[in-house]
């Protein structure tokens, strides 16, 4: 294998990972938004328990 032919490869080989790297990227910026939404979700959850709770002390406290 002369070098025109290494170099012919090694551009190959890297165009064939920056493939695999754009698809990666895509899932890794997917599984970031999906993330952000259950994050938001779980903040919701939460002040929605934190309010229960509130009404449920109040009333435990009338009786």
């Amino acid at each position: 294998m002369d070098n025109h032919e290494m170099v012919k490869l090694q551009r190959k080989v890297i165009k064939e990972q920056d493939a695999e790297l754009e698809i990666l990227e895509e899932t890794v910026t997917s599984t970031k938004h999906i993330a952000l939404v259950i994050n938001g979700e779980m903040d919701l959850q939460t002040k929605l328990i934190e309010n229960l709770d509130e009404g449920v002390e109040e009333t435990s406290n009338k009786l």
